[in-house]
């Protein structure tokens, strides 16, 4: 299994954006590999919050229901464990973001030791590869 992060989503998205071509053929990468590729309801949630903001809710929707749908991805919804973990893994690892947070935790609970992201704040949590 490899857990998808934010940026690549919003890269892919976003032609303009500095990581889109490395995005697409990490697109392809992922997809060629077999693997299950995992994401949470955060990354929706940071995906479907930029996607309103530059392109309106309609393209939000539309552009989060088919991450949804996708039969390349797997939706992770945490316990209520897993937040209280992310929680106290925002002050261990010093993230910013609680969606980065919850990412390690719902991977280290369940095994994944391979993140496709552009945040190199993962390279800080040892036990992780990022693939970017």
């Amino acid at each position: 299994m490899i857990f998808v992060d934010t940026g690549v989503f919003i890269a892919l998205a976003r032609v303009a954006d500095e990581h889109h071509s490395r995005a697409v053929s990490l697109s392809h990468e992922l997809e060629a590999s077999g693997e299950t590729l995992v994401f949470s309801e955060a990354i929706l949630a940071e995906f479907a919050s930029y996607v309103s903001r530059y392109h309106g809710p309609a393209a939000a929707r539309d552009e989060s229901v088919k991450l949804m749908e996708s039969s390349a991805l797997s939706l992770v919804v945490p316990t209520p464990a897993e937040i209280r973990g992310a929680l106290d893994a925002l002050k261990q690892y010093s993230f910013s973001s609680y969606a980065d947070a919850l990412s390690v935790t719902l991977m280290q609970g369940r095994g994944i030791r391979r993140i496709a992201s552009f945040d190199s704040d993962f390279d800080r949590v040892k036990g992780l590869k990022r693939i970017h």
